[in-house]
């Protein structure tokens, strides 16, 4: 699995570098997960007024 590798890869870096880059990668994967889930949560209730 690529992202295991790449996380393993960030815990031989330094602290301060992999605390930094996992809460970035964290954070902007659960931003594009929330937003997907908004947009397949609208489309299956097909309510443009849907607010999560």
């Amino acid at each position: 699995n690529i992202i295991t590798i790449y996380i393993k890869g960030l815990l031989k870096a330094n602290h301060t570098f992999l605390h930094h880059d996992y809460l970035c990668i964290l954070i902007h994967l659960m931003k594009y997960l929330f937003k997907t889930d908004n947009s397949h949560t609208d489309r299956l209730t097909n309510n443009p007024n849907t607010t999560i």
